[in-house]
């Protein structure tokens, strides 16, 4: 977290708003790798969100989601008490708002005072109207999150916060995902994590502008953040569209967006506010979800990495 800071002071009274703002977002997408370590190493005893406040939510109607959420907290020694199962609709990326309300209400009732933040182990659905489903579970379901086009929404109180106890202290429980497309798939990922534990690697943070122009609007700021994070943290700055023969991958930070096609059943607007609403505002576009940083992640081995979206 004192990297963020040290990143923010720097720039104070140097920068018009907007502009302060924007890179801001950027500093926290690259920071989240250090509030990460510090809760690793401190854990509870200083005040940060660990195995012993992180409830597991599992859909007890998708067997990819009961096989990873149960691996994940073995792996993790997350309480028995804080494995909480649900039955969500499977085979849809959309939950609507009443089935999440009711699924939400019934996690409420389960969840131990303790916790402070989720995991939600599944990789769909993903969306509640016109929010992630992150978000959704991180402020309750609130369409002042979300907006058309590039409007500022409803700014989310545990942006740049410094709380270690946001659920006992902002009434926020943030929230991600444990994704994947099958089980061995995902244990590879939670035994990366595993492995990566108090490592401290030297690694590098990547700031890449694709051949996708319409969409590489954070470029102009690459140049900015290289140059403000000089001696805090290692950035290269890329031209392509794909990451090649690098293995010291810390943050990937693309200019586009996504590199897919929307599914069928996901359209391109509603994708665009899905992603706003998961910064838990607009107006900083941060690229992390509402967990301000809680990724599950470790260092990837492959060789090559097509510039899709972080979530």
């Amino acid at each position: 977290m004192h990297v963020r800071f040290a990143l923010i002071q720097r720039l104070e009274g140097s920068l018009p708003v907007r502009s302060l703002l924007q890179l801001t977002m950027l500093y926290s997408v690259l920071c989240c790798t250090d509030l990460l370590a510090q809760a690793a190493t401190k854990g509870t005893a200083a005040g940060g969100i660990d195995h012993t406040n992180l409830a597991v939510i599992i859909n007890a109607a998708d067997p990819l989601s009961v096989a990873a959420g149960e691996y994940y907290a073995k792996q993790r020694r997350i309480p028995r008490t804080q494995v909480i199962k649900v039955s969500l609709p499977v085979g849809s990326s959309e939950l609507t708002v009443d089935d999440f309300s009711r699924a939400k209400a019934e996690i409420d009732a389960l969840t131990p005072a303790n916790v402070q933040a989720y995991l939600l182990s599944w990789a769909a659905p993903y969306r509640v109207g016109c929010m992630s489903i992150t978000s959704a579970f991180a402020f309750g379901y609130d369409d002042s999150y979300c907006a058309e086009g590039c409007r500022p929404t409803r700014l989310s109180p545990y942006f740049n916060s410094a709380s270690r106890f946001p659920a006992l202290e902002m009434h926020i429980r943030p929230a991600m995902m444990l994704a994947g497309r099958s089980f061995p798939e995902i244990k590879a990922l939670v035994d990366r994590g595993l492995l990566s534990d108090g490592t401290y690697p030297h690694a590098t943070a990547y700031l890449v502008t694709t051949s996708d122009s319409a969409r590489s609007t954070r470029t102009p700021l690459y140049r900015q953040v290289q140059s403000v994070a000089a001696g805090l943290i290692n950035i290269d700055i890329r031209k392509q569209d794909k990451l090649t023969d690098v293995d010291d991958v810390r943050d990937l930070v693309p200019a586009v967006p996504d590199s897919g096609r929307a599914p069928p059943d996901r359209p391109r607007r509603a994708r665009s506010r899905a992603a706003r609403a998961r910064s838990g505002s607009a107006r900083h576009g941060s690229d992390v979800g509402a967990g301000a940083g809680l990724v599950e992640r470790g260092p990837a081995p492959a060789r090559e990495r097509p510039l899709t979206r972080r979530s």
